[in-house]
């Protein structure tokens, strides 16, 4: 398992947050996909705040979940990211194992009222040039 860091700890350069914008692809039954394809890796530094926002007029409520392990910290508090919210990761780059360093989330909106599902769409990459 790869150490964390505490997430109270102070940053010594804070740098501002990376910022990952949401873009939905409706398709049938409220499902979706993150756009352009689905699949979008970001890498993230460790230590690097992150905020999630959605990039579509009309989308509010934006929720992250990382069914699996948060690069944000333990379950159940770091499961489930709102967006808007600043989030630190305080996951380190795991050397050993780079499949390791990579957490796969899914998403929830509503857009105008819809809600808007796309699972497995997303991934953050713990990466020391990120």
């Amino acid at each position: 398992m790869a150490s964390i860091v505490s997430p109270l700890q102070p940053i010594a350069n804070p740098t501002p947050p990376k910022v990952i914008v949401l873009h939905y692809m409706p398709g049938p039954n409220n499902t979706a996909v993150l756009a352009p394809i689905g699949g979008i890796r970001t890498k993230v530094a460790p230590g690097r705040a992150v905020v999630f926002v959605p990039g579509d007029a009309g989308a509010a409520n934006l929720t992250v979940t990382f069914p699996d392990i948060s690069p944000f910290g333990e379950p159940p508090m770091f499961r489930t990211i709102n967006g808007g919210s600043n989030n630190r990761v305080v996951r380190e780059v795991n050397a050993a194992d780079a499949n390791a360093n990579v957490y796969k989330y899914d998403c929830r909106v509503f857009i105008d009222g819809l809600l808007i599902e796309a699972n497995g769409g997303g991934e953050i990459e713990i990466d020391p040039e990120g």
